[in-house]
């Protein structure tokens, strides 16, 4: 028990360090105030169904830990109702133990991006950046080498 509990402590160690940059895997910005409106309403109800199915797993699972840990243990009988009681308390442990990996990593993947979308749907101020713009030369002339661009974006 030892063991399962230290790989799920190290996974949602991995999992929480490699959130930063789903902004850029999915959309391909940098920054999340880059998204437009319809982007922003989408990532929200994905982190929202994310979050909710994440806490669902994770209810399932801890059901299904207690179980396990509440099933007697049929340490001094023998035969065919011992091992039947070991299977069943040993395939509840197992399964809860999967089932709240798997909810704790979506909780932590989904509860932080929940909470940025929402903090941007709520900004309204001037953010100020740099866009990307293409590094090719489409100028004629070969000494300008790149154009230098900032970009203001205003939500309201």
């Amino acid at each position: 028990m030892k063991k399962v509990l230290l790989i799920m402590a190290a996974v949602l160690m991995i999992t929480t360090s490699g959130n930063c940059q789903w902004v850029q895997r999915k959309y391909g910005v940098t920054d999340i105030n880059l998204l437009t409106k319809d982007q922003l309403n989408y990532a929200l109800r994905k982190a929202k169904v994310g979050t909710w199915s994440g806490a669902a797993f994770s209810f399932i699972g801890t059901v299904f830990i207690f179980s396990g840990i509440e099933l007697p243990s049929y340490g001094d009988r023998t035969g065919t109702q011992a091992q039947e009681g070991r299977f069943f308390k040993n395939f509840n442990l197992i399964t809860g133990s999967a089932l709240e990996l798997v909810g704790l990593i979506k909780l932590f993947n989904n509860c932080p991006r929940l909470k940025t979308i929402k903090k941007s749907l709520k900004n309204k101020e001037i953010s100020f950046g740099l866009t990307d713009y293409s590094t090719n030369n489409t100028f004629n002339n070969t000494n300008i080498f790149s154009v230098p661009v900032i970009s203001v974006k205003i939500n309201f």
